[in-house]
């Protein structure tokens, strides 16, 4: 049945919600770099390369954070991200994206390190404890490392850390 002419947008109906999941989509982006010449033979210009997260690196920021949204913030492996890439029609080796993590650890340890130089500023540090399971090369499975410090290293630190419960 229709609405009379004269009814109001609220009048009509109501609107429903529904929560519906788009998936994520990879694009490639061409960066068009036009060069233009002198018309008297004077030389050739070229408009300079858009500033990227990695030096000479092909991945986008959007790319990046993707990776490592989902390796980091999920714990997602990388093994399970190429998979889900590969779904998606694109090639990427873990490999290639452990790389990227990498350069990403180095724009980035600037910030880390003011942050581990006010955390060791403070009287006391309180740690989640749970433990980690970290990858043994002398093992065939996983283990977990109760022995590092705030910093990762396994000899005691200079700054020894009070757990939440022990005194």
């Amino acid at each position: 049945m229709p609405a009379p002419p004269n009814a109001h947008a609220e009048d009509r109906g109501r609107c429903q919600e529904r929560p519906e999941f788009i998936p994520a989509s990879l694009q490639v982006i061409e960066e068009v770099r036009p060069k233009y010449a002198c018309a008297k033979a004077c030389g050739v210009a070229a408009a300079e390369k858009p500033a990227a997260p990695i030096e000479k690196g092909l991945p986008g920021p959007g790319l990046l954070a993707q990776v490592a949204v989902s390796k980091y913030g999920d714990h997602l492996p990388l093994n399970r991200m190429e998979s889900i890439f590969q779904r998606h029609g694109v090639e990427l080796s873990r490999k290639t994206m452990c790389d990227w993590m990498a350069a990403c650890a180095e724009l980035v340890s600037p910030v880390w390190e003011r942050m581990k130089e006010v955390v060791l500023t403070s009287k006391a540090v309180q740690t989640d404890d749970t433990p980690v399971p970290v990858l043994d090369r002398e093992r065939i499975r996983t283990r977990t490392r109760p022995d590092l410090d705030l910093c990762g290293r396994s000899q005691p630190s200079l700054h020894r850390l009070r757990l939440h419960g022990q005194s």
